[in-house]
This record gives C-alpha cells, sequence and structure tokens, in this order.
C-alpha cells in the first residue's frame, strides 16, 4: 500500500480519455443550457485537495460525480468489474460513475448519492469542475470530495466490505 501523504501524483493523472475538439456551435449550446460556471483548479490545486483528504492508498482518493452525487473510489471501481488494479481503473476515477459497471441507471432528476452510468466523456458537459495543466489545457473532473466526505465513504466502505480493514 503506498501512502498518499508521501505520494507524488504523477502530472499524467488527468490522462483518461482526450475531449473532442468543441465546436462553437457546440460551445454556443453548452453556455445556453445553464452548465456556464465551471470551478477550475490548477493540478497543483488538484494534487492538494486529493493528499488532503488524507488516506493512506491512493486508490483510496474520493470523488463525486457531478451527476449523481455518488462518492466513489479506485477501489469501488475495481469492486464493481471495473479493472483488477488501480492502474486498470485510475483512467475512470474522477471521470466515469461507478454505477456504469453495476448497472445503474441514468441519473436522477436531483443527485441522491447512488451511482448511475454517466461519464463526463459523453455528448452533454456534466462536470463542474476543469483541471488546467500548465500546458493551458482543461480536463473535466468530478469533484475532489472533501476530507471529512472522503473519511466518512471510507468508514461506510469498511462496514460494507470488510475484507478492507
Amino acid at each position: 500500500m503506498q501512502s498518499v501523504q508521501n505520494l507524488s501524483i504523477p502530472n499524467n493523472y488527468l490522462s483518461g480519455r482526450r475531449q473532442p475538439v468543441r465546436s462553437k456551435c457546440w460551445l454556443a449550446f453548452w453556455s445556453a443550457s445553464g452548465k456556464d460556471s465551471i470551478k477550475t483548479m490548477t493540478i497543483e490545486e488538484y494534487h492538494a485537495a486529493l493528499k488532503a483528504q488524507g488516506t493512506q492508498d491512493r486508490a483510496d482518493l474520493v470523488m463525486i460525480c457531478p451527476m449523481c452525487g455518488a462518492p466513489q473510489t479506485g477501489n469501488d471501481l475495481i469492486r464493481a468489474g471495473a479493472g483488477k488494479t488501480f492502474d486498470d481503473v485510475e483512467k475512470y476515477l474522477g471521470f466515469s460513475c461507478v454505477g456504469r459497471w453495476t448497472g445503474a441507471g441514468s441519473p436522477r432528476k436531483h443527485p441522491d448519492g447512488k451511482p448511475c452510468n454517466w461519464t463526463l466523456g459523453g455528448l452533454f458537459r456534466t462536470h463542474t469542475l476543469e483541471v488546467v495543466t500548465p500546458d493551458g489545457e482543461k480536463h473535466p473532473r468530478f469533484e475532489v470530495a472533501t476530507p471529512e466526505q472522503a473519511q466518512a465513504h471510507l468508514a461506510n466502505t469498511v462496514i460494507s466490505h470488510p475484507e478492507r480493514k
């Protein structure tokens, strides 16, 4: 198990799927859809927010799906069948809801904390956070859970999955 406090989170952590170039028509549609207040963080701020969660393993970093409000970790994705190791699921963490691998349906009208089947790589811009890399490129991401949200999720995970102790 690798400690997050001493972990150097690589800049390629944002190496998930590349986003297609958005046309002016798409941007006009997106702006009209009401999702025009996107929070931005530098990669350094993003890494600091992840480290602030105080987890002992990077597979326990907690992200929150913007569509359903479900907190999720790399270990949640592994248990759901998205991959066998953290390296397998890293590309999905903070980008695709764990519900994509559990048979969950579409998000409900209001986020309820139960997983959904959405991803940030689809037609609609559903994210509320973009991480800006040093080259100026913006990467859509799920919100980073607060330290309190992360610890609560991990505590619930240990209760429902005793093998995690």
